[in-house]
């Protein structure tokens, strides 16, 4: 079965804080990636089973 997850936040931007509790809940709950779009700046953060950290692309 493929894990994978795809979430939406559009009130503001994922604090440092945050990231590293998704991190956490991704890897405990069997995700191989996760995928936050953040409406109001526009960037995508992603995790990959295989990343240490969650990356960032801004989009302008």
């Amino acid at each position: 079965m493929l894990a994978v997850a795809w979430k939406s936040v559009s009130v503001k931007p994922v604090c440092g804080y945050c990231l590293s509790d998704i991190k956490s809940m991704a890897e405990k709950s069997g995700l191989k990636s996760l995928t936050i779009f953040e409406e109001k700046s526009g960037s995508i953060l992603y995790w990959g089973k295989r990343d240490e950290k969650i990356h960032q692309e801004i989009n302008l």
